[in-house]
């Protein structure tokens, strides 16, 4: 009788960053994802190949805050939601959107 391991498997890969100009670019193994300003949005895309772009319009809020608001999926999202939909598609890529 065999004994399975119910250990999650590591990735041994480390997602990069990197900062061009206002464009970010968020690697991991042989998957990127770029992130990219729009000033007529006003905000930024997040493109991965094979996927469709997100697009979040960035505005200020009373008291210097920031919202960030997803236009497909008319939506606000929290910091907390941003960054994961951000690292999940470049971390987790066979996810759904």
């Amino acid at each position: 009788m065999r004994h399975r391991s119910s250990a999650p498997a590591v990735i041994s890969d480390d997602a990069r960053l990197q900062q061009n100009g206002l464009n970010l670019t968020v690697s991991c193994a042989n998957i990127t994802v770029d992130v990219v300003a729009d000033a007529e949005l006003p905000g930024f895309h997040v493109l991965r190949e094979g996927a469709s772009p997100l697009a979040v319009k960035i505005g200020v809020l009373p008291g210097d805050r920031l919202f960030y608001f997803d236009v497909a999926a008319d939506q606000y999202l929290t910091m907390e939601e941003l960054t994961r939909r951000i690292l999940d598609r470049v971390l987790f890529p066979k996810l759904r959107e």
